[in-house]
């Protein structure tokens, strides 16, 4: 019953939401206490309003970004996704690389053992995808090897904290910087002035 009261209430909002959801709902109501599904939805309606074809992937993905990616950090996690959309030989929007994105994306993010890190790997993906869409994939693909390199949480939030102002100007320079994480940080050092270095 609160189920179908969510979907009638939705159904007068977007009606394509309210059949993706009920699709899904079973692995939903799994993963996401009742009382949070709203605002999950609220999230897919204003998707749907920019973008129906990224809206509607995202309401079948709710289950699996839900494991990964607090209700908070979905509209960056979002974000990234949209800046992948680029114009096709016809000029019409490719969506391959953003259904990708949506499709495994929560999948990589799981293998980051460390979920504050999740937030942080999605904002410099953004970052990097402004620039370069390529790059963000790329980062995205790489990140839960390139931090697990790394010999602390404390060096891997350094890291990304550095990624991040680094992506600002350049997101070659970045990705190459990324991939070179752990060998900066074996130069570096333990030491006392580790970090000021």
């Amino acid at each position: 019953a609160a189920v179908l009261a969510i979907a009638l209430e939705f159904a007068e909002q977007d009606a394509n939401v309210t059949l993706e959801y009920l699709k899904a709902a079973p692995l939903i109501l799994s993963r996401i206490p009742l009382e949070q599904v709203k605002p999950w939805l609220e999230i897919g309606v204003e998707l749907t309003r920019v973008d129906l074809v990224v809206g509607l992937e995202y309401i079948r993905q709710i289950p699996a970004l839900a494991l990964v990616l607090p209700l908070t950090e979905v509209r960056s996690w979002l974000s990234f996704g949209m800046k992948l959309i680029v114009p096709n030989t016809l000029g019409k929007p490719d969506y391959l690389a953003t259904m990708e994105f949506l499709r495994t994306g929560p999948a990589i993010l799981g293998d980051i053992e460390e979920a504050p890190l999740r937030s942080k790997v999605v904002s410099l993906g953004t970052l990097l995808a402004e620039q370069a869409p390529e790059a963000g994939i790329a980062w995205l693909t790489e990140s839960p090897t390139l931090l697990r390199a790394l010999p602390s949480t404390e060096w891997r939030i350094k890291v990304l904290q550095y990624g991040s102002l680094l992506a600002e100007k350049d997101a070659d320079a970045v990705l190459s910087y990324l991939r070179g994480g752990s060998e900066i940080v074996g130069l570096i050092g333990d030491g006392f002035q580790a970090f000021s270095r």
